[in-house]
């Protein structure tokens, strides 16, 4: 790219070309981030695996009492936070074996969903055998069949994430490994006519998709009477024990459930808190000693055990539990290609990590990505409270989401509505500025209190003191900073919102982890990259940066303000940086219309079509150098365009679909809506109003120009690329209107400046009739 003097340009014609070629290069490089580690798999193949099913369980539950069979399990194990959500959201225990039945968000029936019986178990005046035989025409002499398995299949046919439930038990069985659930969480109570007596969703797990799990048991032979228990009954630890021997043999998986979690949770409406909080001591106690009679039958040198929480703690939406020990393996802590952080898993990747062990290939329809371990010298204890923290901090930050965030929209509404009656008085304008800088710094503030851990020490109103205070000192210093020039403080405000943004880009992205703008592992489905609150941030204030740099037509300063958002591309697009497919789709474009613009180049109709063909370049550009990354490296970006490879257009419309859904479903946001009419309305007004002083703007220097192009593209590419929908333009509007309190400062004339027709009408309006 060559500039002429005074800024013009005689070629960007390689400009689209080489933002390719940057993300191309960015994508293919290596993370120098502290999440990247080396996944170390293990050269020898487990003969067995044993999966515990601890329902409903936490890491603070397991920190909290004393568990010495599971302690000595989970320290050789690698363990991460996982985070269960389904195709209903956060995971009911139907719906979460489910999950690990499919390997990707699938759904339960409420009424069906536990119907598992062993063959010669009775069901009405038949046996259930005889009953699945009217049912699916199949004959079934032993094992156990799931009655409701055509119910289960017709709850998933409208959802849009393509489960099959069953293909994890179709895969081992192709693969010729026998299959086996033992459990019982049955349960009703006389004075509650709703509550269903089977409880039977471990079946789901392993169920093939004709509906039979060929060994195990989960009738009532496995339960004892308890009067303390819940609903009086608890699982009997001898003939549990007695029907894992029978199925724990060489080429087999055998699931277990500690049933007795799963009735203290269904109990806990039952019951006062103090008597949960025994039922649940007494029950994890004695699961931790059926974990030890169980775990005896193990050879950690050739067997490996799959520790999993396939629900939710009652009333709570705390993240479960996941732990994988193997032969060869090494202490640490789980991840996986769908959270691409250490220390986390998501429910999906169960399924896969089960196939991945064996050396199976997972089906097509699995979303789902194998668990890879990832050493970790420290001990278990500390990798727990690591785990612990994660968890306390996110449900933290989902406590204060919606607060934190309705105060910025109110915040920027004030100021929108404030920058309007400027235009017609100077009253109180410092005062006005100084909330627009508050106004960009409110933002920053939350980010960096995520490193107080707020959870833990301090609460919330600590937390709103270190944000006021922080937001005070951010204003200060761009006032002191930028003291010099009329527009000095606005622009050391972007500067340092755009330096936060990729200085945590390039080392981590530790900043946007359980903050209110960013995400959280409790029910968010990101854990990593650029979020999109953050990247409206981030690529607003970098634009808006970049035309303040290339307001004086030097050519040295175009360069530096291209160069700007070149570097902000390629943290919002690489997938070890950013790792935002939509950001790369809305901000390629943008700054390359940008660039084209603030050189005064003009705009013809082959230029809007060649932006469009960059959207698509770069996208694909992005899309297939991730795909030819590893499998476990890969971002959702790689696996979207793995899922099209494998299913073609349905897989790719199937995709689009469930985005555009959520989508419009942001509409119903009334904040960020509010938020996105008063952005809009003043852009309106001081475009078309009396003052017209937006439209002088855009008449003036080229940079003006460029820069509201650049963020009207943003916004609406944003608003169509993004699944936060209206959120994303409404946040670049926040960051817009702080910004035009200085420009309308600049560019409203004093008022005997104004023409004097327009004086005259003013002066006649004030007189009294």
């Amino acid at each position: 790219m060559q500039l002429r003097r005074g800024g013009r340009v005689k070629r960007l014609g390689g400009l689209g070309g080489f933002v390719a070629l940057t993300l191309i290069m960015a994508a293919s490089g290596r993370a120098p981030s502290a999440q990247a580690s080396v996944a170390r798999t293990p050269a020898v193949r487990p003969r067995r695996l044993l999966i515990l099913s601890l329902p409903g369980a936490s890491w603070t539950q397991l920190t909290s009492t004393g568990l010495p069979n599971l302690d000595r399990l989970l320290s050789r194990s690698a363990v991460a936070d996982l985070t269960n959500l389904t195709a209903k959201g956060a995971a009911h225990i139907g719906d979460g074996y489910a999950t690990v039945s499919a390997g990707t968000r699938a759904a339960s029936d409420p009424t069906s969903g536990g119907l598992a019986f062993d063959t010669t178990e009775p069901f009405g005046v038949r046996s259930a055998a005889q009953e699945f035989a009217r049912r699916t025409g199949l004959t079934v002499s032993a094992g156990i069949v799931h009655l409701g398995i055509a119910r289960l299949a017709g709850a998933n046919a409208g959802e849009p994430y393509g489960a099959k439930i069953g293909a994890l038990g179709d895969a081992l069985a192709a693969a010729g490994y026998d299959r086996a659930v033992i459990g019982n969480a049955d349960g009703a109570v006389p004075d509650d006519p709703a509550s269903s007596t089977y409880h039977r969703d471990a079946a789901t797990a392993l169920v093939g998709s004709n509906g039979v799990i060929p060994a195990g048991s989960v009738s009532t032979d496995l339960l004892q009477t308890d009067r303390n228990a819940p609903f009086a009954e608890r699982l009997d630890p001898n003939k549990v024990l007695a029907a894992f021997t029978s199925a724990w043999r060489d080429h087999s998986v055998v699931l277990v459930e500690a049933s007795d979690l799963a009735r203290v949770d269904s109990y806990a409406h039952y019951v006062t808190g103090a008597q949960h909080l025994r039922q649940l001591h007494d029950a994890l106690v004695d699961t931790d000693a059926l974990a030890g009679r169980l775990l005896a039958n193990v050879d950690p040198a050739r067997d490996a055990v799959l520790v999993i929480s396939p629900s939710h703690p009652v009333g709570s939406d705390s993240l479960g539990v996941v732990a994988l020990a193997q032969p060869g393996g090494e202490p640490g802590y789980l991840r996986s290609a769908t959270t691409r952080r250490n220390g986390f898993a998501a429910m999906v990747d169960i399924a896969p990590t089960v196939l991945n062990l064996f050396g199976i290939s997972a089906p097509t329809s699995m979303q789902g990505q194998p668990m890879s371990s990832i050493h970790n010298s420290t001990s278990l204890s500390d990798r727990r409270a690591f785990l612990v923290q994660a968890n306390a901090d996110g449900l933290f930050r989902d406590q204060l989401v919606d607060t934190v965030q309705t105060v910025y929209v109110t915040y920027a509404i004030v100021v929108a509505v404030g920058v309007a009656l400027l235009a017609w008085t100077d009253r109180h304008r410092r005062l006005l500025l100084i909330a627009a800088l508050g106004l960009l710094a409110y933002p920053s503030a939350t980010y960096l209190a995520a490193v107080f851990h707020f959870a833990t020490s301090g609460g919330i109103d600590r937390f709103w003191l270190v944000i006021v205070a922080v937001s005070v000192v951010v204003v200060a210093l761009c006032e002191l900073i930028g003291r010099r020039t009329p527009f000095g403080p606005l622009i050391v405000a972007l500067a340092l919102i755009v330096g936060l943004h990729l200085i945590d880009a390039f080392t981590g992205l530790r900043l946007e982890f359980n903050t209110p703008f960013g995400y959280s592992p409790t029910i968010g489905i990101r854990l990593a990259g650029i979020g999109n609150q953050t990247f409206a941030q981030l690529a607003a204030a970098a634009v808006l940066l970049a035309g303040f740099i290339a307001a004086k037509a030097r050519p040295h300063r175009t360069v530096l303000a291209i160069g700007l958002l070149g570097v902000t591309l390629v943290a919002l697009a690489a997938p070890f940086f950013g790792q935002n497919f939509g950001a790369a789709l809305a901000a390629t474009p943008a700054f390359v219309l940008f660039a084209w613009l603030v050189t005064e180049q003009r705009v013809r109709v082959r230029h809007f079509v060649a932006l469009g063909v960059i959207v698509v370049v770069a996208g694909l550009s992005v899309g297939f150098v991730d795909l030819l990354r590893p499998a476990q490296q890969r971002t959702h970006i790689g696996q979207f365009f793995s899922q099209v490879g494998n299913h073609g257009w349905s897989g790719f419309t199937m995709v689009i679909g469930r985005k555009i859904n959520e989508n419009l479903e942001t509409f119903s946001n009334t904040g960020w809506l509010l938020l996105l009419i008063a952005g809009l309305a003043l852009l309106a007004f001081l475009a078309w109003g009396p003052t017209q002083s937006l439209r002088r703007l855009l008449d003036s220097p080229p940079a003006a120009r460029a820069t509201a192009a650049s963020l009207a593209t943003l916004m609406v590419l944003g608003y169509a690329f993004k699944d936060s929908g209206i959120a994303v333009p409404a946040m670049m509007l926040g960051v817009t209107v702080a910004a035009l309190a200085f420009v309308v400062r600049g560019e409203i004339p004093a008022r005997t400046d104004r023409p004097p027709r327009r004086e005259e009408e003013l002066t006649r309006a004030r007189q009294p009739l």
